[in-house]
């Protein structure tokens, strides 16, 4: 509820907001949070991969063959970090 001071008759005019405004005001809010929970869970289905990756890397590497994978899950770590602080500046 909003109210502002009448400048002639020295009295108070209360202004309502419209039920149409507050539902409004609530979906688009809603909304916002719904996006957001759904870019984090995309990065952490994300994540989730890159850690199997990771793994398989390390499991690999007791042979010699991960050595040669393990620049690449590393870069792709670097990048969806990025990503995550990208999307929590937001």
């Amino acid at each position: 509820m909003t109210t502002s001071a009448s400048e002639a008759g020295g009295g108070a005019a209360v202004q309502r907001e419209s039920f149409k405004d507050i539902a409004l005001r609530t979906l688009s809010a809603a909304g916002r949070a719904i996006a957001q929970l759904a870019s984090g869970l995309n990065t952490a289905v994300l994540a989730a991969l890159l850690l199997l990756w990771l793994a398989l890397t390390a499991v690999t590497s007791v042979v010699g063959v991960g050595l040669l994978m393990a620049p690449a899950p590393l870069r792709a770590l670097h990048a969806l970090a990025g990503r995550e602080r990208a999307r929590l500046a937001r």
